[in-house]
């Protein structure tokens, strides 16, 4: 009884703790959903433009084309991974938050 009064208590002085804890883990899921959305983007346009090369003769034009285009892919390739591991780590990190505040409750 006394530990019910207590976590009571507790809820009562923070009502909005674990709400907004996981408000933030909502909120970052969705970017990363955001991110592997993009990922699948690049690599649909990747996977366009080989079938755009070998799908006919190569010329300079195309060649150059294709080749800015890989550029372009690998830099956004890059760029959601580093923002992917960001927002995983950035997860990880309120997903530690919740526990704590969990084992602070229990």
């Amino acid at each position: 009884m006394r530990q019910l009064a207590w976590v009571l208590a507790l809820a009562v002085a923070q009502p909005d703790l674990d709400s907004n804890i996981r408000q933030r883990i909502a909120k970052d899921s969705r970017v990363l959903g955001g991110v592997a959305s993009k990922l699948l983007a690049i690599q649909a346009d990747v996977h366009t433009a080989q079938e755009e090369v070998f799908g006919k003769g190569l010329d300079m034009k195309s060649l150059d084309a294709l080749v800015l285009e890989k550029k372009a892919a690998e830099t956004g390739w890059s760029n959601c991974q580093t923002q992917l591991k960001q927002e995983a780590d950035q997860v990880t990190v309120l997903q530690q938050q919740l526990l704590v505040e969990k084992a602070k409750v229990a």
